[in-house]
């Protein structure tokens, strides 16, 4: 966890946030496996949540999108998991998660 909070120091005055959001999201993607507990996937959520809130407008928040709705499938939530996919898809529909929000 403290090679992220590197990672996100050194990129927090990059003109481009990219690789800020990148290793944001790869640091909630490794506190969710790490993590243990009945609460770990309502935190995850909640955090993807806040990722999302956050990095709406850049296309890497697809990612957040579908690690979101791939956890509300697990739970067997399968209608919330497809809109969540699919609004992941219509926000940034030329982005890699996209292309396999509504297929994956």
């Amino acid at each position: 966890m403290l090679l992220y909070q590197d990672l996100l120091r050194f990129h927090q005055p990059d003109a481009d946030p990219t690789a800020l959001a990148d290793a944001d999201l790869l640091r909630l993607q490794f506190g969710h496996n790490a993590a243990f507990g009945e609460e770990k996937n309502a935190r995850y959520k909640a955090a993807l949540k806040r990722y999302v809130d956050k990095w709406g407008d850049h296309e890497i928040s697809t990612r957040a999108i579908a690690a979101w709705a791939s956890v509300l499938q697990e739970e067997g939530q399968l209608v919330e998991a497809h809109e969540l996919a699919a609004r992941g898809a219509r926000s940034s529909p030329t982005a890699p998660a996209a292309k396999c929000a509504l297929t994956c």
